[in-house]
């Protein structure tokens, strides 16, 4: 690997800021070792410095607005994103795990929810409370005999 491949892979690749700097931290401990055990000479990355730019503030949902994209989902009988942003939203489950939880990780009976240690940040079990909004909401759903979530009818 030299500057230049580093270089031209930095400005091709398709990520954020702060994924390609997490790559540059990685790469830099490893040519680092490598470095320290005279396996290189010095390492590529050496005077290649981490991309800058400040921190964006996350935007905040309004109620009013989740309130209206749960309605639309629910008109549009989209109830696997419903499940996912009442998870988000109300649940404190984190984005990436709502997408990869399974429907049985939901306990509406204890309202609980259980983001295993191969979905959660950090690979940590945890459990998170349902809400009532969420309970409401979730409750309104249920898995079909091939796992799928469907809407029940009342």
């Amino acid at each position: 690997v030299s500057q230049s491949r580093y270089i031209h892979y930095e400005i091709n690749h398709n990520c954020s800021r702060v994924t390609k700097n997490n790559i540059h931290t990685n790469l830099s401990v490893l040519f680092n070792y490598a470095e320290t055990r005279n396996h290189i000479s010095q390492s590529p990355l050496k005077d290649i410095r981490k991309l800058k730019g400040g921190f964006k503030k996350p935007e905040i949902v309004k109620p009013e607005e989740l309130d209206k994209l749960l309605k639309y989902c629910l008109k549009r009988n989209w109830r696997d994103r419903i499940a996912v942003f009442v998870l988000i939203s109300f649940c404190g489950v984190r984005r990436e795990e709502a997408s990869k939880l399974d429907w049985s990780a939901i306990n509406l009976k204890n309202r609980t929810v259980e983001i295993g240690d191969q979905i959660a940040k950090n690979w940590s079990y945890r459990t998170t409370t349902v809400s009532e909004n969420a309970y409401a909401w979730l409750s309104e759903i249920k898995v079909d005999n091939c796992g799928f979530i469907e809407l029940v009818v009342i």
